[in-house]
């Protein structure tokens, strides 16, 4: 062999080129055959045209396989033979690969809807690949009618679907829905979809505010808190209002009103906020009063606090300034500064950054001056976010860096954070460091690996209302994950970690290294979250035994279930056996519980609650819930909120860190009316046309939910509308039968303001199209049919098109035609191997008031075996070379056609003018003792179509059970040789 391939897809051809060479030269042909496999072919064939004097011939064969050959193993032999020699064979194995590809098709989707309709529409899903294929349905935003959660396709074969989906109101006159439907593979988390977008108008034209409202609401506050045995009320106002300020969108307004500031604790809202923000085009940005300072990474991260600031950012630069009084940290009393940056493109941006903070720190007062730059570039590969900045106080000078990057390479995903602070620089970091680097990698679409480390000793300024300690943390993790499918997954992990407490006396610090298994499913009825620890802990609190491991084990179970469409139950399930919190070192066992409930009724009422017993010393740095309950009632512009609970507060003492509260709240929305819109606009029409010259009085109009009648003249009129889109209908029954209109309705209007749309709709006469579709058996008329073909035919030009399927009686029509010239075409929506259309496109011209008639035939596809005149003698090479047989002859008569139907069972006839040998050259090759008989053969046979169910063919076999359609799941073992001729 000098070349043949491993593998090959299925529908593709490969070469097949070997050399047959002897010892000695040869003065004699030898006879070489290719076996493939049944139904593979050989496209193209190369033979040497000199043997005489050669040791050694070349061959070249193309081979192709059929399009939808099953995945899997195939032999190929070929055989060589001298004269009156033995036949030598060598064996081929060639792998054909697995080829998946499903395709969706929509077969009915309409130009528009109505709102409240049902939309019923179907889906053609074919297998265009070559092997069996398990897909899971489902629909975008409807239901699919299926009696089982999956189907099984096999390969060419194609299965149809309906789905049916509520057209929702909606706001407008018109709008779009999203429509289809999504199939799940088997072993895949990516589906196939199609998606359509349906124009759907509204029945009723909605009522346009001719003002524009400016949102606002205006509520009470009640709050009550418990701190230890200490109550405290207060009744509070809020008022809050959020909108656009002019008709053209370009001056926006955002305010908050709420107060007084009632008790210590600032948490919940318990204390007031004044602010206005106004933005100018979306460029120019005010806020002022209480807003939350973000200025950069390193400089100030998030500061409440009372001032102003001005940002304005225009296409390629753009620059900002602030000043503030920090509200909930005393050691910093104001703050001012600014920025100034470029944008020489959407990916990269560059700025320079300077801020100055008056601060005060135990027995001094002193200025912070900081400067730096900073850039940020987003791509499609990479992102990088990168500070540097510079500190002085009074004589000293210290820095901070801030870089982070996260690469995205096909499978491969990077991520790194840095933080480095000094002891001298005072931004929002001081004497910090962090550094945390992720690697991860996927294998394949469900399996993904990874390493990572976290190192965190940071310092971070933050406000009183923030409630987190911030402990030392340094941790080292590998961990594997694996997708099932998309919704639950799997993770595996081994982690070593240090974590420190920053208060003191220091409630923990330890050391612990454990595996880590966790476990999430996100079902439509059921979330499960589990997480599992295995390892050991050392307390570094106790310096006797802290250089002793001890076992350490964790069990943590949150399960949710949906008991009714509107409500969620979930438990909370936590066990912990370890020793890195105990004043002894020893093992401690440490049990956590609780519950939850979630109430969803409409937008009307909204329940949640949360129970927990506790948290594990080392989750307490930061604010946590122990009970938390929340109800929202709202009843049309009015809305009631209860909320309770309790919280742990980490920074407080003791007798105060489990604070207590109830607050009532009562909100009032109103749409204040600001500008009032005076340019409302007008739709005018005529309907003209040929059938009525004299009268076209009473033709009903509809826009939305107004109509109106047409007048003597054909004329109508929508006054002072809202400028907006709309769509305008002619009521079909207020028309006699047979007449239409020139343009396709609901038309669409789009109504600008202050202005007229003026419209003309031509009534025309139709005409229309009778056809049927005639079943035949070869050149007779098809009584019945095992399985009789579904034909759609289709009436189209270059403008329009319609679709009709048959009736009981095999018959189709198009009523109400447009005049002109159409082509009608039928074709077969299924089983297009077994049957065939005969004159499938026809032309047809459509005539005001007449209805012209056609006709289709489908018959099943036929399969012929054509035999050329040939006469074949038989040889006897036994010993007597001169000896001839009697000839016998194939047919005398001139090329004959022997065709049946396909998909016709009769029963077998028997020839007796003429034989025929069992065609399967394999069988030729002698056996030990048999004599071998030289055949001059010249057979023809032309198969039409798609040959699909293997069978040897013999003469009395002519006339017997033939299928058309190929078994996809059927595996051809038998390798037929295609020639073996001298």
């Amino acid at each position: 062999m000098l070349n043949f391939p491993k593998t090959t897809s299925p529908g593709s051809h490969f070469n097949l080129i070997f050399e047959v060479k002897s010892p000695i030269k040869l003065q004699e042909p030898v006879i070489v055959s290719v076996g493939v496999p049944a139904y593979w072919q050989i496209l193209f064939k190369k033979e040497p045209q000199n043997f005489i004097n050669q040791t050694s011939l070349k061959y070249i064969y193309t081979v192709i396989s059929p399009k939808f050959t099953v995945a899997g193993n195939f032999t190929l032999y070929i055989y060589a033979k001298r004269k009156n020699g033995a036949i030598l064979s060598k064996k081929l194995i060639i792998d054909v690969i697995k080829f998946r590809k499903l395709e969706i098709a929509p077969v009915t989707v309409p130009e528009y809807v109505k709102e409240g309709d049902t939309l019923n529409l179907e889906y053609l899903i074919h297998n265009l690949g070559n092997t069996r294929e398990m897909v899971k349905l489902k629909s975008i935003d409807g239901q699919i009618f299926l009696n089982r959660d999956s189907l099984s396709i096999n390969p060419n074969e194609s299965v149809k679907v309906r789905s049916t989906q509520l057209v929702k109101g909606g706001d407008n006159n018109s709008w779009e829905i999203s429509s289809g439907i999504k199939a799940y593979l088997k072993d895949s988390l990516i589906p196939i979809q199609l998606i359509n977008s349906i124009p759907v108008y509204s029945t009723k034209i909605k009522k346009k505010d001719p003002y524009l409202r400016f949102p606002i609401e205006a509520g009470v506050w009640y709050t009550n808190y418990l701190l230890g045995n200490k109550n405290i009320n207060g009744i509070q106002f809020d008022i809050r209002g959020r909108g656009f300020l002019d008709l053209k969108s370009k001056h926006f307004l955002d305010f908050t009103a709420h107060g007084p500031t009632n008790i210590d604790i600032p948490i919940l809202g318990s204390y007031d906020v004044y602010s206005i923000n106004y933005t100018y085009k979306n460029q120019n940005f005010v806020q002022l009063g209480d807003y939350t300072l973000q200025f950069n990474n390193l400089m100030e991260f998030g500061r409440f606090g009372r001032g102003i600031r001005i940002d304005n950012e225009y296409k390629k630069f753009g620059f900002s300034g602030f000043y503030m009084q920090p509200r909930f940290f005393n050691e910093q009393r104001e703050t001012f500064g600014g920025s100034f940056f470029l944008k020489p493109n959407t990916k990269y941006r560059f700025s320079i950054d300077y801020m100055s903070k008056y601060l005060v720190r135990r027995d001094r007062s002193f200025w912070s001056n900081l400067i730096g730059v900073s850039s940020k570039f987003q791509g499609k590969i990479l992102n990088w976010e990168t500070e540097v900045v510079g500190n002085k106080v009074a004589q000293q000078y210290d820095y901070g860096v801030f870089n982070r990057f996260l690469i995205q390479l096909k499978r491969l995903q990077v991520h790194s954070d840095f933080i480095y602070a000094g002891k001298d620089f005072y931004g929002y970091y001081n004497n910090s460091y962090l550094l945390v680097n992720n690697v991860s990698f996927a294998i394949n679409k469900q399996l993904n690996v990874g390493v990572g480390n976290n190192i965190t000793q940071v310092n971070p300024s933050l406000d009183a209302i923030n409630f987190n300690t911030s402990p030392f943390n340094s941790s080292l993790q590998a961990f594997t994950s694996f997708q099932f499918n998309k919704v639950s997954n799997l993770m595996l992990s081994y982690v070593i970690q240090e974590r420190e407490d920053r208060f003191e006396p220091k409630k923990f610090h330890f050391k612990q290294s454990f595996a880590r298994i966790s476990y999430n499913l996100n079902a439509p009825k059921l979330i499960i979250w589990y997480e599992g620890r295995f390892g050991t802990a050392q307390n570094l609190l106790q310096n006797n035994d802290s250089s002793i491991p001890r076992q350490s084990i964790g069990n943590s179970l949150q399960p949710q279930v949906r008991v009714f469409p509107w409500m969620w139950i979930g438990t909370i399930a936590e066990h912990q056996r370890t020793s890195r919190f105990s004043a002894e070192n020893a093992l401690t066992d440490l049990f956590f519980y609780g519950g939850s409930m979630k109430i969803i009724v409409g937008e009307k009422l909204n329940v949640n609650f949360l129970y927990r017993n506790n948290y594990a010393p080392d989750e307490l740095i930061e604010n946590r819930s122990l009970v938390d309950l929340s109800i929202g009632l709202r009843l049309k512009n009015h809305n009631f909120n209860l909320t309770a609970g309790q919280n742990f507060i980490p920074n407080l003492s003791a007798d105060f860190q489990k604070t207590t509260y109830l607050s009532l709240k009562y909100t009032l929305r109103i749409n204040a009316p600001i500008v009032r819109n005076k340019n409302l606009g007008n739709i005018r029409g005529q309907v003209v046309g040929l059938y009525r010259v004299n009268n076209y009085k009473g033709v009903l109009v509809k826009l939305g939910d107004k109509r109106i009648m047409t007048d003597e003249n054909g004329f109508f009129s929508f006054n002072k509308l809202v400028p907006d889109k709309y769509f305008l209908e002619i009521d079909k029954s207020s028309m006699p039968f047979g007449v239409i209109t020139n343009v396709k309705t609901p038309m669409e209007v789009n109504l600008m303001a202050n202005s007229t749309s003026n419209i003309k709709i031509e009534l025309l006469r139709t005409g229309g199209l009778e056809g049927k579709v005639v079943f035949e058996e070869g050149n007779k008329l098809a009584a019945t049919y095992a399985e009789k073909p579904k034909v759609i035919v289709k009436l189209f030009n270059e403008t329009e098109s319609f679709v009709s399927q048959l009736d009981e009686s095999n018959k189709f029509s198009f009523k109400e035609i447009k005049p002109g010239t159409y082509q009608v075409l039928a074709t077969l929506s299924e089983n297009q191997e077994r049957f065939s259309v005969v004159n499938a496109q026809q032309k047809v011209e459509i005539i005001v008031d007449k209805i012209k008639k056609t006709e289709f035939g489908v018959r099943p596809v036929e399969r012929k075996i054509e035999f050329v005149p040939k006469t074949f003698k038989l040889v006897d090479k036994t010993g007597n070379e001169n000896k001839t047989a009697n000839p016998i002859i194939l047919s005398k008569e001139p090329k004959k056609d022997i065709s049946e139907p396909v998909s016709v069972i009769q029963k077998p006839k028997e020839n007796k003018t003429s034989k025929v040998l069992k065609a399967e050259p394999i069988s030729l090759i002698p056996k030990k003792g048999v004599n071998f008989i030289k055949l001059n053969v010249n057979l023809k046979l032309q198969l039409q179509n798609r040959i699909v169910s293997y069978k040897k063919i013999k003469a009395e076999d002519i006339g017997i059970n033939r299928t058309s359609s190929i078994n996809p799941v059927y595996k051809p073992t038998i390798s037929v040789a295609s020639n073996i001729n001298e």
